[in-house]
Formats: structure tokens, C-alpha cells, sequence
């Protein structure tokens, strides 16, 4: 199978596609205030005992939300911050439980502390960032590991000889107890390069702690990889050939000496996405509502808590009720799990299949869709269809949904997804008229709206009613009432 990436940048963001064989199976994009992966040292501002979390000033917008599963306080950030609130004695001997953890959190750190952070999850919609103290420097072959001391190889190299080979490798290059794992980009490099992204993870934590002990909070200490060299390092593997339209982009992939892929620069005058037909496929990645090729489709919702996924038969026809039932939740298993993956959608996920009477009609459809998940480079779970008729599954969120990344809120439905009708605007607007009317009966009444409840409001004999229209204002309305001026 013949595989592309295609990176097109421009001045407000990176985006990136994986084809393979002509078709999209990868797509992220980049804007400017991406956060995710970066180190900071911030200020705990609030302590939420109620919450065990506290709120850390990192210098975004919105403070960061630190819980105590994500705290360690160990030894080294002590000498590092010299905690005066702390005699070394009793700063070693606070409850914590099994892994390390502090039991409370108001018993590890303290309104106006220190505290270096890691951005585990970015800032959405009302929401700060989520940050832990457990850090990671990811590198091309390993993972650097500071708040622990295991060896650890990837789960997804299989060979036990090459597992152990890493293992004792790691071993003879650990340093100051520092954690390790070996990703699995590892298992088709050399030593050298093992051990030389062994050396240059350490150097990049040196880096940190004295960038920690140098710069007043908040302070960012480290900014995770350039984009697209972070989404080849760790998302996209094999690739046969790299095309970038931007020549500062394509110099820093030929710098690369882990990518063995042929690189070209794009020079032609239309958009490299138009080109390689890109343009034409990333709409549906926005749409809610989706089409089976058989007639019936999908709708997906995205919410707070989780997304919600509902299967309609539409136009289907099968030979039987259940035929079509069958098919067309065979080939809406497909398409949401390709959708999953694209829209990087993530957290709790329901999805509402048409109801089977069949049993093996149902496993047949879960089955589908854990094939289709299969290979899916983010930790995933899919259930068994419910009492309820419902599949739940999980998978890990790492960032934010495509919508996420690119959107922002509803300033008219505040992120409800739907507005009011002309005629409950107009509803609304006789009842404020009704009140400006009691309490002074003789004064005018002014209402400026939309054209379309414009409409419904001028027929109403109302005296001293002026209304005009006012189409710039779509679902906006303003009622007031003043004195008459002779």
C-alpha cells in the first residue's frame, strides 16, 4: 500500500493527511496556541480540598487544573524549590498512597508553591488545561520518565529476544533513576541510534531543570516538537513519500534521520490539499449529519460529557425488516469507526445502532466495529451492544476533537446546537412588550429584530408600536420603551 503524507501549512495553521492508496485515513491540524505535550513551571493559585485538585497559574489564559492522581512531590523538587512550608523530614513523610501519591492534596503543596507541570490534556471551551506533575520527554525511540525509575519496553514489540534486548539496554544507560520506556519505533533501530536519543532526552531534561531554577513562574520550560515532526515521530509510520508545500517544513523533515521516506516540495500555483483531492473530503469531517452509501446515515453529536452517535435506516431496502436493519448498521460500523479515528474524537462514546432482533446479527455488527478500530494508534475499548441497544466504548483522549481544535462556540446558541424559532422570538418579544406597557401605558415601544419575526410582530395592534427590521441581527431582538418626545 502506497502511503502519502501531505503537509500544507499557511500563516494561521499546519495541516497535515495521510492517504493510503488514495484514500484519507489521517488528518490533524495545528493552530498557533496548540499546548499540549509542553512543560511549564506555574503557580498554584487555589487549593479546591473539596475538589483534592488545585488551580495553577502556567501564564494561559485560564488556569490549569492539577488533581492529586496527577501530583508527586519527590525529593528532587524539594532541593529544587527549597519549600520553605516543608522541613525535609516531614515533607518526605506525608500520607500517600501506594503509587506515591499524596492522599491530600493540601498536605503536598500550598497556595503561592512552584510546581513544574506538564499540559496532559489542552484548554476547552470554559475549561483550563489539564496538567500533571508526572513528566514525559518523548524522544524518537524512547520516552524519558523523570517522576519514576522503571524500564518499560512498548507493548506493541512482540518479539520476547528483541523485548529483552531493550530492556537491558535501557538498564545500562538509565541515569539518576530516571524512568524509561522503549517505544516501539524502537524495535527497527540500531543501538547507536537507541542510546543517542537516550543521550539527547537527558540533555533536553538538564535543559529543564535549570530553565526551572532560572525563570520566575509561570515560565514555559519546554515546548513539545514541532508539530509535524511530533505527528511523524509518534502517529504516522510506515510513509513512503513526504510532500510539503513550505520550504522552512521541508527543511526540517530532510534534517530527520530517522525518516527514510522521499521528501518533495510542492511549487505548483494550486493548493497542494486541492490537488491531491483533500479539499473535497474534509467538510463531511465537520458535518453532523453523514449518508450510507445504501441510503441511510449517521449523526453525530458531540457534548460535554460524551458523543452520541445515532444510526438511521433512511432509504435502505433489504430482502427483510432485518436485512436492512443488518446491512445498514454493517456499514454505519464502518464508516464511524473511520470517523472516530479522523475526527480524533475521544472520552465516552455511545452509539445508538438500529435495533436487531438477531443476536448473531448483533455481535456480527460489534465485531465489524472493533475491526474497523483495529490498528487505531490511541488505547480504545468497545462493549457489547446493551440491554438498551447501545455500544459503548472509550478511547483515550490525548487532545482535542478535530470541532475543538478549529471551533469556537456559538455566541448565538452558546453551544446549544440549536436557536429559537421566529415565532418563540416573537413570543418573547409581546411579553416584554406586555410588561413595558403596565408600567407605563403612554410611552412608545421600540423593537428592532430580523426580518423574519419583523414579520410577525408589525401586524400587532399595539399602540405607540414602532417596529423595524433588522436583518444583520439574525436571532438578536431589542425591545425598549421611551418617553414620546413632542
Amino acid at each position: 500500500m502506497a502511503t502519502k503524507i501531505i503537509v500544507s501549512s499557511n500563516p494561521f495553521s499546519i495541516r497535515i493527511a495521510k492517504i493510503v492508496d488514495g484514500e484519507l485515513v489521517r488528518y490533524n491540524v495545528c493552530i498557533s496556541n496548540e499546548v499540549t505535550g509542553n512543560i511549564y513551571k506555574g503557580i498554584v493559585r487555589h487549593i479546591v480540598p473539596g475538589m483534592e485538585a488545585a488551580f495553577v497559574d502556567i501564564g494561559l489564559e485560564k488556569d490549569a487544573f492539577l488533581c492529586t492522581s496527577d501530583l508527586y512531590i519527590g525529593p528532587d523538587d524539594f532541593y529544587l524549590f527549597a519549600l520553605s512550608h516543608y522541613d525535609e523530614e516531614s515533607f518526605l513523610k506525608f500520607k500517600k498512597d501506594s503509587f506515591g501519591r499524596p492522599l491530600h492534596i493540601k498536605d503536598a503543596i500550598q497556595k503561592g508553591q512552584s510546581v513544574i507541570v506538564q499540559v496532559v490534556r489542552p484548554p476547552s471551551h470554559d475549561k483550563g488545561a489539564r496538567v500533571s506533575t508526572y513528566l514525559t520527554i518523548p524522544g524518537r525511540y524512547v520516552a524519558l520518565l523523570p517522576k519514576s525509575s522503571n524500564i518499560g519496553v512498548s507493548k506493541k514489540i512482540k518479539n520476547s529476544e528483541k523485548r529483552k534486548m531493550l530492556h537491558e539496554l535501557l538498564e545500562k544507560y538509565q541515569e539518576d533513576e530516571i524512568g524509561m520506556i522503549a517505544r516501539t519505533a524502537s524495535s527497527d533501530a540500531t543501538k547507536r541510534q537507541i542510546v543517542e536519543d537516550i543521550k539527547d532526552c537527558l540533555k533536553t531534561y538538564r535543559r529543564i531543570k535549570t530553565a526551572a531554577i532560572d525563570n520566575p513562574a509561570p515560565a514555559l520550560l519546554y515546548k513539545e516538537n514541532d508539530f509535524v515532526i511530533k505527528e511523524l515521530r509518534d502517529n504516522i509510520k510506515p510513509i513512503d513519500e513526504i510532500i510539503v508545500d513550505d520550504s522552512s517544513v521541508f527543511n526540517r523533515i530532510s534534517d530527520l534521520s530517522w525518516i527514510n521516506a522521499k521528501i518533495k516540495m510542492y511549487r505548483e500555483s494550486e493548493p497542494l490539499f486541492d490537488f491531491y483531492g483533500i479539499s473535497k473530503k474534509l467538510p463531511e469531517l465537520y458535518a453532523r449529519h453523514l449518508p450510507l452509501k445504501s441510503g441511510g446515515s449517521i449523526i453525530i453529536d458531540e457534548t460535554e460529557a460524551l458523543v452520541a452517535i445515532d444510526v438511521n435506516s433512511g432509504k435502505t431496502v433489504g430482502k427483510s425488516l432485518e436485512e436492512t436493519i443488518f446491512m445498514t448498521n454493517m456499514e454505519a460500523a464502518e464508516l464511524i469507526a473511520k470517523q472516530i479515528k479522523l475526527r480524533n474524537l475521544g472520552g465516552i462514546i455511545i452509539i445508538d445502532f438500529i435495533d436487531m432482533v438477531d443476536d448473531s446479527h448483533k455481535q456480527s455488527v460489534v465485531d465489524h466495529l472493533r475491526e474497523h478500530m483495529a490498528g487505531d494508534r490511541l488505547k480504545y475499548r468497545v462493549n457489547e451492544i446493551s440491554t438498551l441497544g447501545l455500544v459503548e466504548m472509550t478511547r483515550k483522549r490525548t487532545s482535542g476533537s478535530l470541532s475543538e481544535i478549529t471551533g469556537i462556540q456559538c455566541s448565538v446558541c452558546n453551544g446549544a446546537g440549536r436557536l429559537k424559532s421566529p415565532e418563540s422570538i416573537a413570543s418573547d418579544i409581546f411579553e416584554q412588550i406586555r410588561r413595558l406597557s403596565i408600567a407605563n401605558p403612554d410611552q412608545n415601544i421600540y423593537v428592532e429584530a430580523s426580518s423574519s419575526v419583523a414579520k410577525l410582530i408589525a401586524p400587532l395592534r399595539i399602540k405607540n408600536l414602532v417596529v423595524k427590521s433588522n436583518d444583520k441581527w439574525k436571532e438578536r431582538y431589542s425591545v425598549k420603551g421611551f418617553k414620546k418626545i413632542v
